[in-house]
């Protein structure tokens, strides 16, 4: 599904998890981490599991990626190496901090599809963990055309947490400039899906969708997640709202109506309705097909 709501992170150590976990979980997505996830000692083994479990992985409607290992840490060429395959749709590219770090990236793909005679050019998804990353999002995006995704993540205590150095709260308008300015560089660089996340208290599910929900209202596509219980409430949030379309589909109707009879706008309940309103309610109404939420 494009864009994903919900990407669930995998730690790849765990064989059973990276084997089960695609066919069971609601997420949209898999991440299968062989980075922060997963300890060095443990990475050889880990790369296996997801080298076994890829190529069964052909059927499902799920995003399948891969948050590999930063160049700089020495595990970067044999994640790629090793873990390429058909069915995986991306890698995760973490802690990025420069265009030529994902120049590089995209030369490795390449070098390996090739090698192993893959045909499909595999996607990039960023995390601008460092404060290059975070205050140029247009560039590290633009540097190269297998760029797809980014997430603007604000997890407490994590890597973007760390580069700005700013007290996490709930409620994040520490780090409202930072997300905002990531949403539009992506945009600016024509990005489609732009990702936020990770609330990382398990158990709090009132405070995961209030986080959630603020990154939509910013205007961020989906959500990271790191267990399998918060898939059921990110989805429902990123969800159009089936009741705000069918509304979104009248005005539509009526402003294409009054469009017809050479009309510019309506007034739509006490509302004034223009061009613009027109042409958002049609992206959001394409939005809420793309999830069943209308035929």
């Amino acid at each position: 599904m494009y864009p994903a709501r919900s990407l669930l992170y995998v730690p790849a150590y765990n064989q059973d998890w990276v084997e089960n976990t695609p066919h069971t979980t609601e997420a949209d997505g898999i991440i299968f981490d062989l980075e922060d996830g997963t300890l060095p000692e443990d990475k050889p083994a880990a790369r296996e599991h997801i080298r076994e479990t890829l190529p069964e992985l052909g059927e499902t409607e799920k995003s399948i990626t891969v948050r590999v290992n930063p160049p700089e840490t020495g595990y970067f060429e044999d994640d790629i190496a090793e873990i390429l395959h058909p069915n995986l749709d991306a890698i995760v590219l973490p802690k990025v901090d420069s265009e030529e770090y994902v120049r590089y990236a995209d030369n490795a793909l390449t070098f390996a599809e090739r090698r192993k005679g893959i045909e499909k050019n595999i996607d990039i998804y960023l995390l601008p963990e460092s404060a290059y990353g975070l205050y140029n999002p247009y560039e590290i995006c633009s540097a190269s055309d297998r760029v797809a995704s980014i997430t603007g993540g604000t997890t407490r205590d994590g890597d973007f947490n760390r580069a700005l150095d700013y007290e996490f709260t709930p409620e994040g308008l520490e780090s409202l400039f930072a997300r905002s300015n990531v949403l539009a560089g992506a945009k600016a660089a024509g990005l489609k899906q732009i990702i936020s996340g990770v609330w990382t208290d398990i158990e709090d599910l009132e405070g995961l969708r209030k986080h959630a929900t603020f990154a939509k209202q910013l205007g961020y596509m989906g959500y990271e997640i790191i267990h399998p219980s918060h898939a059921e409430v990110v989805n429902e949030v990123f969800t159009p709202d089936e009741q705000e379309a069918r509304e979104l589909q009248e005005m539509v109707t009526e402003i294409e109506s009054a469009f017809s009879e050479g009309k510019s706008i309506i007034r739509w309940r006490g509302e004034m309705i223009d061009r613009a309103h027109f042409t958002t309610a049609k992206q959001k109404l394409e939005r809420a097909k793309l999830y069943g939420v209308l035929d």
